[in-house]
């Protein structure tokens, strides 16, 4: 437990970074030892929490596959986009500075090695710059 949200247990040292993908022995969509810093230090506001929890597991939708495809990632990167202003507005009081430092500690916390640094580069490098945003149908 941290701050009174059960984690799993710290994985191994070896574990962490043996693959792009970790270990998420809880299967809820992010790695452990991003999950365990989230709530440490989200774990005080559950909404906060649920909002860079929803950032993480994004984020692992485009590191964990063995191997993704242009569609994919396209979808991955236009929902996130559009959901982000949601996510602000929901989980972080329409704090947008919250928000924002919430998606830095996320990135960092996900992308720890230089391997899972290119790997996000050259998966995101499928998508296109112009994504859709539709606010409206993204909050319903």
């Amino acid at each position: 437990m941290i701050s009174g949200i059960a984690v799993p247990p710290p994985p191994a040292d070896r574990e962490v970074n043996a693959t792009s993908a970790g270990i998420d022995k809880n299967g809820n969509g992010v790695r452990d030892d991003v999950e365990r810093l989230l709530a440490t230090a989200y774990g005080a506001d559950a909404k906060a929490f649920a909002g860079a929890m929803k950032m993480a597991a994004r984020m692992q939708t485009i590191l964990a596959p063995t191997s993704i495809d242009r569609d994919t990632v396209q979808a991955i990167v236009v929902a996130g986009v559009n959901d982000a202003r949601c996510n602000t507005d929901a989980n972080f009081k329409g704090n947008l500075l919250a928000a924002s430092r919430a998606n830095q500690v996320v990135m960092a916390a996900a992308l720890n090695t230089v391997e899972r640094v290119a790997l996000y580069q050259a998966r995101l490098s499928l998508a296109s710059a112009v994504v859709p945003i539709d606010v409206q149908k993204a909050c319903s």
